[in-house]
């Protein structure tokens, strides 16, 4: 029966309303949309009076309001359903979303609300990202870092509405926040959560929250002080940050310290006196300390640079120079960083050694008087990924027999002349830190950088003179440096996979076919892409339980693999809630399992389901290639590098820019979006397929591999044997 009022204030939200009704009128437990309408000058008025005339359920209150939180108390006031939903005009609630939440309240009586996971999309760039949601144990407490709660995910009982009272007017922007707030304070117990996706919120440039961001961060600090006693500052901290990149505004004829000194004086009643202290000296607004602060850093500007320092600020990114942050002394942050490191990283003690090196490497003069072999250097824990990459790199040198040494970056050097490196950027910049020029004097040096996005980062320069050559592990990598200059780039062929790995069976096939997701969490979740896995797997297979849609056979199983688990980590407390959810998902940490056994678990599936954004390396998704499992992936990175086969489904992705902090040294470049209604075709078309028999051609293109990486180690070697 339907129940649920959902309250939409409305002013001017142009072409995005349409959109933002049919998504509520679509869902039947919607018993009435009230839409309260500011007087829109847009046209909008017109719209929702002819949409009125088809959808009953569709009411209108139209006349001038005192902002967003008096159209929804006028909402309020006339609203029936026994549950109340919330969405703003340019929002989208998803199909079923106001279901789920109904069930949700049904089956937990003592819960007044329940909020669920909730996505932000942008149309004009086509970017997705999921919205920083966490559960509801965490209190009234975690508001304190930011607000958790996506707002068009939320329903109501009610009875909670007349309790809290109604949105308060006084909050400009906030008004959402003051109501989570109230709620957490008032019943901190009962307040539910749905793991799905519940609420899709659009970002675009007209949003309350884009062009007024300094309310914004005003009034969410003034909230938290009247809560808390006082207020972090990170929110305006956040905000001087934004003006830095452009994201937010200056106001007219007003230049940034005049500007941040009226934000933070406003702000100060709510902050504790260091707090306020610190802001005002990291944005150089202290007229008693800034001009010696400046003067400080102006000195240690002048200093000559270390040639290490680089190297320095790959590892510890927020060293880079130009990088965003307060203008109080970045050479003087550097500089301390610098001292503190200096005792344990031996290459800050080694100048003259370090710039010899560099000196011989850059003139052609890097000779090598040690024997012909390689000493693989390798990550100590390395991913599933990571693993079998560098076991199928093993497996082409033995099949050349190519004399070979395998180290971890803490251990000796090897004993033979060519390091062959499979770090990525940032471990191979560490290695150089913590062990100086010795695993480096006299040998010479070949890349094997994974890497995900669309080019290759300027603060990663500094690694290009230290090797010989650059065997990029896909093709996304090759492009990336393939610009004709020093070093070399050699195309990494692709490698046989280990067969003695992939021969492991799991003790016994499950009865229902099986789905496998993988998701590697020290990665940015950005990058994994599992929540976008997880609504495509509960799209195509919408069933919670019983049969599917595909005749008599059980519903599918998702069996998620999850490495570098840890117990505070948000992805995977909402993972695990996810599988306490939906009795199909089976959540295993694999962590404390040799790479034979993660390859069985992974090879008892039928399908492999992965929706990254980019792959850094081909190995994992071309060893379930030539299994014969079924092979979804995102038409990008390395994917695009195996070979077609019947059995490998690429979803179109379009390419997007890497937002800002969503993926370390990925800025400015992109990746790719997948198509989830693509990819929601190719999981229900994978399982009907089911496994084939395991794919010989994509393994016997590898196997002139290990010829080809042996004579390309001679030719190297050959070359820069001494005289």
């Amino acid at each position: 029966m339907p129940m649920v009022s959902v309250l939409m204030p409305c002013f001017n939200p142009g072409p995005f309303l349409a959109d933002a009704l049919a998504s509520v009128l679509a869902q039947p437990v919607c018993l009435e949309l009230i839409v309260a309408d500011g007087c829109s000058s847009d046209g909008s008025l017109q719209a929702l009076d002819a949409l009125a005339r088809e959808h009953p359920r569709l009411r209108i209150i139209s006349g001038p309001d005192q902002g967003p939180a008096d159209a929804l108390n006028k909402a309020f006031a006339l609203a029936r359903g026994t549950l109340i939903g919330w969405l703003n005009a340019d929002d989208i609630s998803p199909p079923g979303a106001l279901a789920r939440a109904v069930q949700a309240l049904a089956s937990n009586p003592q819960w007044l609300m329940v909020y669920g996971e909730g996505e932000e999309f942008d149309l004009s760039t086509g970017q997705r990202q999921r919205y920083p949601t966490v559960q509801p144990q965490v209190g009234l407490a975690g508001f304190r870092s930011h607000c958790f709660i996506c707002q068009p995910t939320v329903v109501f009982r009610r009875t909670m509405g007349l309790l809290l009272g109604p949105f308060n007017q006084h909050w400009r922007t906030a008004f959402d926040f003051d109501y989570w707030l109230r709620a957490f304070a008032a019943f901190p117990e009962r307040i539910g959560y749905i793991p799905t996706l519940q609420g899709l919120t659009r970002v675009h440039g007209a949003t309350i929250t884009s062009r007024q961001r300094a309310q914004v961060a005003l009034e969410a600090t003034a909230l938290l002080a009247r809560h808390f006693g006082h207020a972090p500052p990170a929110r305006l901290h956040a905000y001087a940050l934004e003006l830095q990149l452009g994201v937010a505004q200056l106001p007219q004829q007003t230049s940034l310290a005049d500007h941040l000194a009226e934000v933070f004086a406003q702000a100060k009643p709510w902050l504790t006196p260091a707090d306020f202290g610190q802001l005002q000296h990291d944005w150089l607004l202290n007229p008693r300390t800034a001009p010696a602060q400046q003067t400080a850093e102006q000195a240690a500007a002048a200093l000559p640079a270390h040639p290490a320092v680089p190297l320095l600020q790959i590892v510890q990114p927020h060293l880079r120079p130009g990088q965003p942050g307060p203008p109080a002394g970045p050479q003087l942050r550097l500089q301390a960083a610098f001292a503190q490191s200096a005792p344990h990283a031996p290459l800050l003690q080694q100048e003259q050694a370090f710039q010899d090196l560099l000196q011989r490497r850059v003139g052609g003069n890097n000779a090598s008087p040690l024997p012909f072999g390689a000493n693989l250097i390798h990550a100590p824990r390395g991913s599933t990924e990571d693993q079998l990459f560098v076991e199928a790199l093993i497996t082409a040198l033995h099949a050349a027999e190519v004399p070979l040494a395998l180290r971890e970056p803490s251990q000796a050097p090897g004993p033979y002349a060519l390091n062959l490196i499979t770090l990525s950027p940032r471990s191979h910049a560490q290695w150089w830190l913590s062990h100086g020029v010795a695993p480096h004097h006299g040998r010479l040096e070949i890349a094997v950088w994974p890497w995900i996005a669309s080019g290759w980062p300027e603060a990663w320069a500094a690694l290009l003179p230290l090797v010989d050559e650059v065997w990029p592990p896909s093709g996304l990598v090759q492009a990336a440096l393939s610009d004709g200059g020093l070093p070399p780039v050699w195309p990494l062929p692709g490698l046989p996979l280990p067969r003695g790995l992939l021969e492991a069976r799991p003790d016994c096939a499950p009865a229902a076919p099986t789905v496998v997701l993988l998701a590697d969490l020290q990665h940015t979740p950005h990058l994994i892409n599992s929540f976008a896995a997880l609504e495509v797997f509960r799209r195509a297979f919408p069933l919670p339980s019983g049969t599917s849609s595909f005749g008599q056979q059980p519903s599918p199983q998702l069996l998620i693999l999850v490495e570098n688990a840890t117990a505070p980590d948000p992805e995977w407390l909402w993972l695990q809630a996810c599988a306490a959810h939906d009795p199909r998902l089976q959540l295993h940490s694999i962590d404390a399992l040799p790479l034979r056994e993660r390859l069985a678990l992974i090879q008892g599936a039928d399908v492999v389901l992965s929706l990254q954004r980019s792959y850094a390396l081909p190995s994992l998704l071309a060893a379930a290639q030539a299994m014969g499992l079924q092979v979804i992936a995102t038409a990008f990175g390395a994917a695009q590098d195996l070979p077609a086969s019947p059995n490998l489904h690429r979803v179109p992705a379009r390419s997007v820019p890497i937002g800002r902090g969503v993926c370390p040294d990925g800025e400015g470049f992109s990746w790719g979006e997948p198509d989830q209604d693509a990819a929601v075709a190719a999981l229900q078309a994978a399982v009907r397929a089911g496994r084939c028999t395991p794919v010989q051609d994509c393994e016997s293109k590898a196997m002139s591999a290990p010829a080809q990486i042996e004579a390309r180690l001679h030719q190297l070697w050959e070359a820069h044997r001494p005289a």
